[in-house]
């Protein structure tokens, strides 16, 4: 797979629109356009996550999954989830309950 191939999404707050937020995503989208990485900036309040006999599924205005995502957000439950659908996530579900965690970040 080329650059050119990869599409990923920067997961953010739906809710916390302050400049120092936006203007990171927005950085980092145009980091990955310089490299020929399809970059979608996408609010984690558009994702529906959803288990459907068993199966994690997806719901939202998108047509279809991202190869990974960066995801800029604490939704511990929906980066998890992101994971299930075998997805990569950098900021993992993992990292994200260690770091939002005082008595967890001081064990690791």
């Amino acid at each position: 797979m080329k650059p050119s191939d990869f599409h990923c999404w920067i997961v953010v707050n739906g809710y916390l629109q302050h400049d120092k937020f936006s203007s990171l995503a927005l950085f980092i989208k145009e980091a990955a356009e310089r490299k020929d990485i399809m970059a979608t900036l996408i609010r984690n309040s558009d994702l529906i996550p959803i288990i459907e006999k068993g199966v994690p599924l997806l719901k939202g205005t998108f047509d279809k999954l991202p190869d990974f995502v960066l995801f800029m957000d604490k939704d511990i439950h929906l980066a998890r989830h992101l994971e299930l659908l075998g997805i990569p996530v950098y900021n993992s579900s993992t990292a994200i309950d260690i770091c939002d965690s005082k008595a967890k970040h001081i064990k690791h």
